[in-house]
């Protein structure tokens, strides 16, 4: 975590990324950079990187979409006190859900030799100080370089590899749950685990009760999971007064570590769990591989729908009984009934799988339902994975307190 001279935007890491031929360094960061908007959908900034000791080039900015416009979601900045957001904000920039930036060095050589440019000086810097902003520079250590990630073999079975990346978990008693935390934990890993997937980045934020260290040294030592440090006290209060615990940043780091690695990576939180009935994981993957090839290369991100389940405290859930939290999210709805749970993308809930093991495809910055909120974009990219075949099972504490009504619900065991 290094702030900017100008304190107003913050670089989490650098990450030597392949793309198409080239290996280029990529700064990951949050906050306002000095850029200039000429229309809701264009911008222009004179952000310059010097790598190596060679001659200062061009970077590029990368933002995340807002609602189809750049502006509108980089530059808003959200009301104090607004459900998901912390009441206290953090004294500089990070105000914003969208303010996640990827600015993105070429380096010499189409970076063949990209250790030795990088061990000869790293400098990100923007256009002398303005009235009311001093000058924009940045120059971090050469240590702290991601290096470009080993192909990464899959499962025993298991013909590809996948990611998940579990966003920042936190037991502040959120969604009902906080004294089961280490349960959820455990079961959540352990289900993924036996569902197929290859590998696990955990970004642990407030999360230290004994048993869930336990858990999570369990399953590192295994090698099954990383555990990312996201505590506050490591990121200078950072990842507390950012939106949802800076969860953009987190999802953007798992995907640049992930890329060109993985075949395949999937975003989630801990109340969310991947179902493919009593199907393999495989299936649905081949599937979105057939869909990626044959569509060549250019729809590369496969939604899947949400459903979801009665909460964990309600009263059905109490008279049922279980030794496993998981067996109570063998009942679901049979429809979407909730708000937010039957359109596309943001309005549906949805998350996707994203394919990530060729370099030529394009260097994006995650959102939560879709690569982008651009849904014009979005709709290009993206393939409907059919809810029977794959679906994230969605436990709702706020919604169904009381259960739901028989006519509603559904018996959708796990896999056993």
């Amino acid at each position: 975590w290094q702030w900017s001279s100008d304190e107003q935007f913050v670089l989490f890491n650098m990450y030597a990324v392949r793309v198409g031929d080239e290996v280029q360094l990529v700064a990951l960061g949050d906050g306002k950079l000095p850029i200039t908007f000429d229309s809701p959908d264009k911008y222009h900034h004179q952000i310059k990187c010097e790598v190596g000791g060679a001659a200062a080039v061009d970077a590029e900015v990368k933002l995340q979409y807002g609602g189809g416009r750049h502006e509108r979601g980089y530059m808003y900045e959200l009301p104090e006190g607004i459900e998901g957001y912390p009441k206290k904000l953090h004294p500089l920039s990070l105000r914003a859900a969208q303010h996640t930036a990827l600015v993105v060095c070429p380096l010499p050589n189409k970076g063949r030799d990209w250790q030795q440019a990088v061990a000869g000086g790293v400098r990100i810097f923007g256009p002398a100080a303005e009235a009311g902003r001093g000058a924009f520079e940045l120059t971090p250590d050469q240590h702290q370089v991601v290096p470009p990630p080993p192909r990464l073999p899959p499962r025993r079975g298991q013909p590809f590899s996948l990611v998940q990346c579990l966003c920042p978990i936190y037991n502040e008693g959120v969604a009902g749950f906080k004294k089961r935390d280490s349960r959820l934990l455990l079961e959540w890993l352990q289900y993924h685990r036996s569902l197929g997937v290859t590998h696990v980045h955990v970004y642990k934020h407030i999360y230290e009760d004994p048993t869930s260290e336990r858990v999570l040294a369990h399953f590192q030592e295994q090698g099954f999971i990383t555990v990312h440090d996201w505590r506050p006290k490591a990121s200078e209060d950072i990842t507390l007064h950012t939106y949802q615990r800076a969860k953009y940043l987190a999802m953007t780091d798992c995907y640049l570590r992930s890329r060109g690695a993985a075949d395949f990576l999937v975003v989630g939180d801990l109340d969310e769990l991947v179902y493919t009935g009593q199907k393999p994981l495989s299936g649905v993957l081949s599937w979105c591989y057939e869909q990626f090839k044959s569509s060549s290369l250019q729809k590369f991100a496969f939604s899947i729908a949400s459903r979801t389940v009665l909460p964990f405290l309600s009263q059905q859930h109490q008279a049922m009984g279980s030794s496993l939290l998981f067996e109570l999210m063998d009942t679901a709805e049979t429809r979407c009934t909730a708000p937010f749970n039957c359109g596309k993308y943001h309005q549906g809930r949805q998350k996707y799988f994203l394919r990530t093991a060729e370099p030529e495809l394009p260097l994006i910055i995650p959102w939560t339902h879709a690569v982008t909120r651009d849904y014009v974009y979005s709709d290009q990219v993206h393939v409907q994975v059919a809810e029977a075949a794959a679906h994230v099972r969605h436990y709702s504490g706020q919604w169904f307190k009381e259960g739901l009504p028989a006519d509603r619900t559904v018996a959708a065991p796990l896999p056993a």
